[in-house]
């Protein structure tokens, strides 16, 4: 949790491919509308979209780049594998699942933008059909996540003190008969979350074209072994010492 809490601290481990940076997420955490599900927090630049008053949904995600400066490597991938929704209650002051599941309910290839599908995947599964491996690539990135679940709610409003998204990646061979080289790789994983006012909502009940936001975490380098990108969003009264006092979610994955 300490490492959680310092990675929302810190900027991104490499810079993202094919994005000029200007600030936000494109260079670090970015928070939107936080652990508010509610459309007082939907920020001003957002208004081509319909404002619902609460957004009872939230959905899970996650981005691989490839660093600005050059990733040679041409038969590696970043394999994902254990993505996980956690919610921390207002009512309980505990921390529960929301969602953990193994593979990407949904993925595709996309316009380092994050907002342009390119209507094409953005990996494939592995050889074993033991999960995903997402290839960026110099025109794409990837993009994916898990599927919308709802928000505890009471008649107060959202249950809800903060929201934790993990995403599990390492890299991997893409082709296992061909040459490893997975030591001149140089990808990294956003994790990120977004609310919709209900259960299946799209873009399209949105009335926009992309999604305001929940907020997003730190690009973590994926490496051989397992690692973890993770966004924590906290209502601004919760401090980081109180969350460290509160016994931490216990990962599936």
């Amino acid at each position: 949790m300490r490492r959680i809490i310092d990675d929302m601290q810190h900027p991104h481990d490499f810079p993202l491919h094919g994005i000029e940076a200007k600030g936000g997420w494109h260079v670090g955490p970015f928070v939107v509308m936080g652990a508010e599900p509610y459309g007082r927090a939907l920020p001003k630049w957002w208004r081509e979209g319909t404002r619902f008053d609460e957004w009872h949904s939230v959905a899970g995600w996650f981005t691989v780049y490839l660093d600005a400066r050059g990733s040679p490597a041409t038969n590696t991938g970043v394999e994902i594998n254990g993505l996980e929704l956690w919610v921390l209650r207002r009512s309980t002051r505990r921390w529960g699942s929301l969602r953990a599941q193994r593979y990407p309910a949904w993925q595709g290839a996309y316009r380092p933008n994050a907002v342009d599908s390119l209507r094409k995947s953005g990996g494939r599964k592995r050889a074993d059909d033991d999960g995903f491996i997402a290839i960026p690539t110099a025109g794409s990135m990837v993009h994916g996540g898990a599927k919308q679940v709802e928000l505890p709610w009471t008649p107060d409003g959202a249950d809800m003190l903060a929201l934790l998204v993990s995403i599990r990646h390492r890299l991997v061979a893409i082709d296992p008969q061909l040459p490893d080289d997975r030591s001149m790789a140089r990808m990294g994983v956003i994790a990120g979350a977004d609310y919709y006012p209900w259960v299946g909502a799209g873009l399209a009940d949105l009335q926009a074209k992309y999604n305001p936001g929940a907020g997003s975490g730190r690009l973590i380098q994926s490496g051989p072994d397992w690692n973890y990108s993770t966004v924590l969003l906290r209502l601004p009264g919760l401090t980081a010492e109180e969350l460290l006092q509160l016994p931490p979610p216990k990962f599936v994955y």
